[in-house]
């Protein structure tokens, strides 16, 4: 897949799905810019990528850094084409029902999973609107309606609820919304899964490169 030229955001790129999907962009010849809340994990996203990268500390459930990150992107390059929103947390462990779980992760699970895209998407579709162009990818999961992984399952049945209509309102602009669903990947929220995180580039590198007639709104399976 050839990314010359294009500009990706990429939320959560200090560690697993995130850098990897850095990676394999730079690869493909896309200027990256790396967002998360852990500036030397982000550095080291960027020294393993080959282009042009750009490393921007923020916290994505705040409109403030979000916001500030738009700025830095908008100041380095001009143009966002790509926007991967992959930041997200798991809370509480596995096997806590809905009704025993704590208020407190509810709120910061919706702040980073369902939030963060909201404001994500708010930051940078006028961009994309503005250049009638961009590839929105939202990283879902398999566990939507998850028994013991009721406040992670709800967060991410909210973001599909965002990516379909986010994609039906934005592809007048040949803007495409698409969810990226990566399977068990061996991640720092789940350190026993069998697949490595560069398992998803090749789905992460076809969703950023998708032709313009291609669908929107639809869950893609790495």
């Amino acid at each position: 897949m050839n990314l010359e030229g294009k500009i990706a955001v990429i939320t959560g790129a200090g560690s697993g799905i995130g850098r990897a999907i850095a990676i394999a962009y730079t690869r493909a010849g896309a200027g990256v810019v790396l967002a998360g809340r852990r500036e030397s994990k982000l550095r080291e996203t960027a020294g393993g990528c080959e282009g042009e990268t750009l490393v921007v500390p923020s916290d994505i459930s705040r409109e403030d850094d979000v916001m500030s990150l738009r700025d830095s992107v908008v100041e380095k390059f001009g143009r966002c084409d790509i926007l991967v929103n992959n930041a997200g947390i798991f809370k509480p462990e596995p096997g806590v029902p809905l009704h025993e779980s704590p208020v407190e992760d509810w709120d910061e699970v919706m702040r980073i999973n369902t939030r963060g895209p909201f404001l994500c998407l708010r930051a940078f579709a006028p961009l994309m609107i503005a250049q009638r162009y961009g590839r929105i990818i939202n990283v879902t999961s398999g566990l939507k309606h998850a028994p013991g992984h009721g406040v992670y399952s709800v967060s991410k049945s909210a973001l599909d609820a965002l990516t379909k209509t986010s994609a039906q309102e934005l592809s007048q602009y040949n803007v495409l919304v698409n969810s990226l669903n990566p399977g068990w990947v061996r991640t720092e929220m789940a350190k026993n899964a069998p697949e490595r995180p560069d398992k998803v580039t090749p789905l992460a590198l076809r969703l950023a490169s998708l032709p313009d007639d291609e669908p929107s709104g639809v869950e893609f399976q790495a």
